[in-house]
């Protein structure tokens, strides 16, 4: 018994380790952490609610969530009933300068084509696919 308590011990501590020591695909590639790249509380609520507003006064129903931002820029999901669409942001501080919603995908390419750095880019790209859907 003493000797299966052990093996245990030595097993769960191994595997801490090696969970702890292996990175989030964002931060091995020198991306902030997708804790970092979230808006507090009350400026994510907000955040979301303007884009929210700003896509329902252009006739898109649904809302956005999974909201990511580095700098100026940033990344969320328009959730409809039957899908979830990444949206590009531009910011003016916390609050939206404009977006769009990117129906034909979100290729590091056609983000850059619309004005984000490619570094930017992609770590928004890897931070959206960690917040999940």
């Amino acid at each position: 018994m003493k000797q299966l308590l052990i093996s245990l011990l030595l097993v769960s501590l191994s595997m801490e380790v090696t969970i702890s020591a292996t990175p989030s695909l964002a931060q091995s590639s020198n991306c902030p952490t997708l804790e970092a790249a979230s808006l507090s509380g009350r400026s994510d609520t907000s955040l979301r609610s303007s884009m929210t507003q700003y896509f329902r006064r252009r006739g898109r129903t649904g809302e956005v969530y999974n909201l990511v931002v580095i700098g100026k820029y940033g990344m969320a999901y328009w959730w409809t009933r039957d899908t979830a669409t990444p949206i590009a942001i531009f910011l003016n501080r916390n609050s939206l300068r404009k977006a769009y919603i990117l129906d034909n995908g979100s290729s590091t390419n056609s983000l850059v084509a619309i004005g984000f750095p490619r570094s930017t880019a992609v770590c928004l790209q890897q931070l959206l696919n960690e917040s999940g859907i």
